[in-house]
C-alpha cells in the first residue's frame, strides 16, 4: 500500500511538474509594474490571483478567520513561490527531460485520454431479449446439467479416536433413529429438528439442497455421497451410513435426470456474457478508430532484438515503474 501511495503521488508531482514545462513568462515590459492579476514573480515565473485562490481554496476548513486567515493566506504564497523556485531549478538541472519522468507522463495522459473518451460499459445497452434466447440456443451445450438428488439426512456426532463401547452407544442410538424414521407415520423432517447434530440442515427438515452428481462437497464425505445417490427413487431411506466417525440416516427428496439447464436458470449468465462482450467489442472499435489516419510501421528487425522476457523478469527490471491495481 506503502508502494502504490508513494508512486501516485509521485505521478501527481510529474503532472504538476510537466504541465508547467512551458510557462507563460511575465512580459519583460510588465517587469517594472505587474498586471493587476499577478500576485508574485519568481524569474519568469508568475503567481496569479487565480493560482493563489485555488491553493487557498483548500485549505478553507482550516480557516479560523481574522488574523488566522491573513497569515495562511501569506503561508500558501511562500508555498507557491517555494514550488516555482524548486520547479525552475529542476528545470535547469534537465529534471524535464527525463526519459522516464516522460515516459510516466504519457501513460497519465493516455490514461486520462481513455477516462474520457474510451465507451462507457457501465452506459452500452443491456442485451436484448432475442438476444438471450439467440445465444442460449447457440450455445445449449454449455448448459447441460449432471443428474442431481436433493437429500435429508440426520446426523449422530462421534469421533475416529472413539472407544469402541462409545462407538456401539451411538450406533445404538443411530439404530434407533433409523427405525423410528421407517415407521409408515414418520415425519422425517421433525426427526431430523430433534436429534440431527448437524446445524447447517437440522431445522430446515435435514434438507442438504441439491448435489450434482461428480460434484466435490466441502462439508459431506465421500461416504456418504455415494451412498445418498445409490438412492433409487424419492422417499427412499438408506440403510445406517457410517464416515468420519459419524453416523448418518439419510432420505431421498427428489432426483432429476441429467438434462439441460433451463433458460431461466442460466439468464443471468448469459447476460453477463454478452455485456462483456459488448464492452470489449466496442473497446476494440475505439482503438481501432485511434490509428485511422495514422502512418503506422513496425521495424521487425528492432523487433526482434528485444529479448523475450517472463512476466516475474519484467516485474524486478530496474527502474520499472510499479504496478497499479486494475
Amino acid at each position: 500500500m506503502k508502494s502504490l501511495l508513494h508512486s501516485v503521488s509521485f505521478l501527481a508531482c510529474a503532472a504538476a511538474f510537466l504541465v508547467g514545462c512551458q510557462p507563460t513568462p511575465l512580459p519583460k515590459s510588465a517587469s517594472a509594474t505587474p498586471a493587476a492579476d499577478v500576485v508574485a514573480t519568481v524569474d519568469e515565473q508568475v503567481i496569479r490571483v487565480d493560482d493563489l485562490n485555488a491553493a487557498m481554496a483548500k485549505r478553507l476548513p482550516a480557516l479560523s478567520g481574522g488574523r488566522g486567515a491573513e497569515a495562511l493566506r501569506q503561508q500558501v504564497l511562500d508555498e507557491l513561490i517555494r514550488e516555482k523556485a524548486l520547479l525552475l531549478q529542476a528545470r535547469r538541472a534537465g529534471l524535464d527531460r527525463d526519459p522516464e519522468l516522460l515516459r510516466r507522463w504519457d501513460r497519465m495522459v493516455v490514461a486520462k485520454y481513455e477516462a474520457t473518451h474510451k465507451p462507457d460499459a457501465e452506459k452500452l445497452p443491456p442485451p436484448s431479449t432475442a438476444e438471450v434466447d439467440q445465444y442460449f440456443r447457440e450455445h445449449s451445450a454449455e448448459y447441460h446439467r449432471p443428474e442431481r438428488i436433493r437429500v435429508a439426512l440426520i446426523q449422530i456426532n462421534g469421533s475416529l479416536k472413539a472407544t469402541d463401547t462409545k462407538r456401539a452407544e451411538l450406533r445404538a442410538r443411530a439404530e434407533n433413529i433409523l427405525a423410528l424414521a421407517q415407521k409408515p407415520d414418520a415425519n422425517f423432517s421433525e426427526l431430523a429438528r430433534l436429534n440431527s447434530e448437524d446445524r447447517a440442515t437440522r431445522y430446515s427438515g435435514g434438507s442438504g439442497g441439491w448435489m450434482e452428481r461428480g460434484q466435490a462437497s466441502a462439508t459431506w464425505p465421500r461416504e456418504l455421497v455415494e451412498a445418498a445417490f445409490a438412492l433409487e427413487s424419492p422417499g427412499v431411506l438408506s440403510s445406517l451410513v457410517q464416515a468420519g466417525g459419524n453416523f448418518y440416516v439419510l432420505k431421498l427428496l427428489d432426483r432429476e435426470p441429467a438434462g439441460t439447464r433451463s433458460l431461466e436458470e442460466v439468464r443471468g449468465r448469459i447476460v453477463h456474457q454478452l455485456k462483456e462482450r459488448h464492452r470489449v467489442a466496442a473497446e476494440d472499435r475505439f482503438y481501432a478508430e485511434q490509428r485511422t489516419g495514422l502512418t503506422i510501421e513496425v521495424n521487425q528487425a528492432a523487433l526482434q532484438t528485444v529479448p523475450l522476457s517472463t512476466p516475474a523478469a519484467l516485474a524486478k527490471a530496474p527502474g520499472a515503474p510499479p504496478s497499479l491495481p486494475e
